[in-house]
């Protein structure tokens, strides 16, 4: 799919089943990444096999997605519809590298506290 990853199958819902006359629900999703090398971005194209540039298949979910972006994630409040949909545009690339073993292990031939921290993103959702 392009070496990125999405949260397309990530749905954020309100409070209740049923809606309030005259009250908007509101809901907040926040992405924190712990690793330098990994990076977030928003696709302009919704499913994992749509192109990386061109027009956006929404226009507005695409801006929404584009303005949450932080510098060390993503972070939007808003209706649910748009959240989801902004969401739906988010991607993000792996850290390069962590497919090949380091040149030096432990003898037992796990990783080390520092080699895992080089190798793997600490993701943190917040809803």
């Amino acid at each position: 799919t392009g070496g990125f990853r999405t949260f397309r199958d990530i749905r954020v819902v309100g409070r209740g089943a049923c809606a309030v006359p005259g009250f908007v629900v509101r809901v907040r999703a926040a992405i924190r990444l712990s690793h330098l090398g990994a990076h977030l971005f928003c696709r302009p194209a919704i499913r994992p096999d749509g192109p990386l540039d061109g027009a956006p298949d929404s226009e507005v979910a695409w801006n929404a997605c584009r303005a949450a972006l932080t510098k060390t994630g993503f972070d939007l409040t808003g209706l649910p519809s748009l959240v989801n949909s902004a969401l739906s545009h988010l991607g993000f690339w792996p850290v390069r590298g962590p497919g090949h073993p380091p040149a030096q292990s432990s003898a037992d031939g796990r990783l080390s506290a520092a080699e895992l921290d080089m190798h793997f993103a600490d993701l943190h959702l917040v809803l």
